[in-house]
């Protein structure tokens, strides 16, 4: 199996060998990547290299970049926020750097390391769709091993990915994008107009600043939203459009259409909601933990075929199976739905801190700053994270 390449991206030789010497320790690591901390040297070559890139873009078109570049045969990018030393480069974050490399390169999966501290649990659930990093954590949680494989154990956000099925589903939306970059993005993606009409204002002006969400293609998205080129006068190759629309339109589902679980539900969430739909036990804790995963929805530990009819229908697009809850909500083929008032709430709640649930005496709530009816949500608050910010536990 042929090994992919991470580079860590830092103006501190010492900080990205520290990365690395962490990720190494990690079960099974070695194996599929190799990780190499970039010099800042070739770091400010880099930089260089996607500015020229940048302003070459301004004054060609179609652009092709026919110069390389480090970043562009990397799987996975890791970039820290502060890069004061590079400050005569014009560049001084991380989210610069993330921005280049996502528009003028063909890196793959891009992660953003402590621009919102170094251990933190974001109590909005909004996940920082502004940010050009596919996913920010904290350099403390780099080597968390939920992160990167199943199974895991205590501290393990809910919203992260498993990266190496991240960075996988990217590429092959890549490959499908490159087909279809004028398709309208709610049909291409299998969005009802019954769902479509559903989502909050937030979601649909983040992918539109002039069309109708439903008359949006992935090329306008890209060219005009605001979310994938900044600023009226960038322009970058036709490949790094793709690349652009796979990444940014994904973190958009992830991130304003799933985070409220009302539009889409995805299988953890839904067991507590119909617990009928369980496959073990419904008064044992391992049965509504099996379908905090990652695996296909068969394998989740719930009655799949009584909800086939409503799952998302684009799973390279998601990181977990999800199901649209406006159909859900209607199947006769739920227990609870066709009988709600025998339904029995579970007294566990899902945290979305660990990955698992808890009984709810053991939880903590918080009310997320979503536009959704289920904003309430649950930690187990674990020690030593900044769950941020506090005030979300009080509402």
């Amino acid at each position: 199996m042929k090994m992919q390449k991470i580079l860590v991206l830092d103006d501190e030789n010492t900080l990205g060998s520290h990365h690395i010497g962490q990720l190494n320790k990690l079960p099974g690591f070695q194996k599929k990547f190799a990780a190499k901390a970039v010099t800042p040297q070739d770091f400010k070559t880099i930089l260089d290299t996607l500015e020229n890139r940048r302003a070459q873009a301004r004054k060609a078109e179609p652009t092709a970049f026919k110069d390389s570049c480090l970043l562009d045969d990397a799987a996975i990018l890791i970039v820290d926020y502060d890069l004061l030393s590079l400050k005569s480069t014009g560049v001084m974050t991380g989210e610069n750097v993330a921005y280049l490399a996502r528009c003028f390169s063909r890196c793959g999966f891009i992660l953003g390391i402590n621009q919102f501290g170094v251990n933190p649990f974001d109590l909005t659930l909004k996940g920082h769709p502004e940010s050009f990093a596919d996913l920010n954590i904290g350099s403390e949680q780099l080597d968390n091993p939920g992160l990167w494989a199943e199974p895991w154990k205590g501290f393990r956000p809910w919203a992260w990915p498993l990266i190496p099925q991240a960075l996988d589903s990217f590429e092959r939306r890549v490959v499908e994008l490159r087909k279809c970059m004028d398709q309208h993005i709610l049909a291409c993606l299998g969005i009802p107009d019954v769902v479509a009409k559903l989502l909050p204002r937030s979601a649909t002006e983040f992918i539109t600043k002039g069309s109708t969400p439903a008359e949006t293609t992935f090329q306008d998205f890209v060219l005009h939203s605001g979310n994938g080129l900044l600023g009226r006068l960038d322009r970058t190759s036709e490949e790094c459009n793709v690349r652009i629309a796979a990444a940014r339109i994904a973190k958009w589902l992830e991130r304003f259409v799933l985070t409220g679980q009302d539009i889409l539900v995805d299988a953890p969430h839904l067991a507590v909601r119909y617990p009928s739909l369980l496959k073990g036990s419904k008064s044992n804790t391992s049965s509504f933990d099996r379908t905090a995963s990652f695996d296909k929805p068969a394998e989740l530990g719930i009655h799949h075929e009584k909800i086939s009819s409503a799952l998302f229908p684009k799973p390279n697009w998601l990181s977990r199976p999800a199901w649209f809850w406006p159909t859900l909500s209607s199947l006769s083929t739920i227990d609870e739905v066709r009988d709600p008032w025998k339904t029995k709430q579970p007294e566990l709640a899902f945290c979305e801190d660990i990955s698992r649930f808890k009984p709810k005496a053991k939880c903590h709530e918080f009310v997320a700053d979503i536009p959704s009816p289920f904003a309430r949500r649950h930690v187990a608050k674990v020690s030593n994270v900044d769950y941020r910010p506090e005030v979300r536990f009080s509402l």
